[in-house]
């Protein structure tokens, strides 16, 4: 839009990881600062891991934000995104509306460390804490892939075949194709569990 609309012609690059992997961020971000671009916007997959190369870009002028994923301890301007502690808490109430005050519940994640993402999982965990009867049996880890996220979803729904309720703190799984989670669509559909 400010290309078109002028007077500034804004060119974005997209660069990121085929993982979601600290190390791998924090290069690429390195890679950027070298290619002396006029700003940086990142969701980080490490808020502490992101600090220096953040920090870095400010120094050399080069202002960055961060969205989704925050580095809170870092030198960036702004943080774009949603209150993540808060969000788990409205996961968390309303599962209990949608399951009722007992069950067993499990939680999909994404990448252990990922800010946002535990987060959300701090949030559900202190949001369900007034009830006694539901427990957490597991917590399975996606690392932010929909094959893996499709996969663990399936193997806890092997192991805990009368679960009552998911935590999908990301859409990993749900974006593969319908029929990919035969356990966990089978129950969404005719059974009791709520995600």
């Amino acid at each position: 839009e400010l290309s078109e609309n002028g007077p500034i012609k804004v060119k974005v690059l997209y660069v990121g990881s085929v993982s979601s992997d600290a190390v791998e961020q924090v290069r690429m971000i390195e890679d950027v600062i070298a290619r002396d671009v006029d700003a940086i916007a990142i969701s980080c997959n490490d808020p502490v891991a992101c600090i220096d190369p953040i920090d870095k870009a400010v120094a050399a002028g080069i202002p960055v934000m961060t969205w989704d994923a925050d580095s809170p301890e870092s030198e960036r301007f702004t943080y774009l995104g949603m209150d993540n502690y808060q969000a788990g808490q409205a996961a968390a109430d309303l599962l209990v509306r949608a399951m009722g005050q007992q069950g067993d519940v499990a939680i999909l994640t994404g990448v252990l460390g990922a800010h946002n993402l535990e987060e959300r999982v701090r949030g559900f965990r202190d949001g369900i804490k007034p009830y006694l009867d539901i427990r957490i049996v597991t917590t399975a880890v996606s690392n932010d892939d929909i094959n893996q996220g499709v996969r663990v979803v399936e193997e806890t729904m092997q192991k805990h075949p009368d679960l009552d309720g998911w935590l999908f703190v990301g859409m990993w799984p749900l974006v593969a194709d319908r029929g990919s989670m035969p356990l966990w669509e089978e129950a969404a559909l005719h059974g009791d569990l709520k995600t």
